[in-house]
């Protein structure tokens, strides 16, 4: 809804149902500057989904309260071994890739820089380390923005092993051609087909829906 709000403008039908979700976000952020499933605890993939709106809804002009974002960052640096750049799940440092690929995109659309955060920097070697992961699409997207907003030999050299590669894997047959399979991937069982090739769309895209940050 920001998004569509950002590209429409102030007129456009999304431009109040984007504010009020945006507040609704704003009104649901824990103490610790996070979001869960609704019960105890916060975890950085809610968090994550939750930063990465508010960063469009600010982008597109919508208010957003610094408050907010304090928070965020206050969250965000609960859950981070400094000394690993990896960011974990609920604790820190403990955590799927995933999420430190989570927490290296945030920092940055938080406004963190490359040159003066080394966390930055040792989170985009763990992912450069691990790779893309074809049973992963919640990771490869996260990893790939990630990567593509780090710039310079991250991007270039992860680009070169993820795009051509998921390319290949897309279905080219009957009345699935253009989508991607979804058994075996990571969250899929919920998700599906649909879910599968939006995200791989979406990671397809980075160098078209965002610019780079710090270039």
């Amino acid at each position: 809804m920001s998004e569509a709000y950002g590209m429409a403008g102030a007129k456009s039908s999304a431009a109040q149902s984007a504010q009020l979700g945006i507040n609704f976000i704003v009104q649901s952020q824990g103490e610790g500057g996070g979001f869960g499933y609704g019960g105890p605890g916060e975890d950085t993939s809610v968090t994550g989904w939750q930063i990465m709106a508010c960063k469009s809804g600010k982008v597109a002009g919508l208010k957003v309260p610094e408050e907010a974002i304090d928070g965020f960052v206050r969250f965000l640096n609960s859950k981070v071994d400094p000394e690993t750049g990896r960011t974990g799940y609920r604790s820190p440092g403990k955590g799927s890739n995933a999420m430190v690929a989570v927490g290296l995109v945030c920092r940055l659309f938080l406004g963190q820089q490359p040159g003066k955060n080394p966390v930055l920097a040792k989170a985009a070697e763990v992912l450069n380390k691990a790779g893309p992961n074809p049973r992963d699409c919640y990771y490869d997207y996260y990893a790939t923005l990630g990567m593509f907003q780090m710039g310079k030999g991250h991007w270039k050299e992860w680009n070169e092993r993820f795009s051509l590669a998921l390319v290949a894997r897309q279905s080219r047959l009957g009345s699935f051609a253009g989508s991607w399979d979804y058994k075996g991937i990571t969250h899929a069982d919920r998700g599906g087909r649909i879910y599968v090739t939006a995200m791989n769309v979406l990671s397809l895209e980075v160098y078209y829906r965002y610019l780079p940050m710090y270039r």
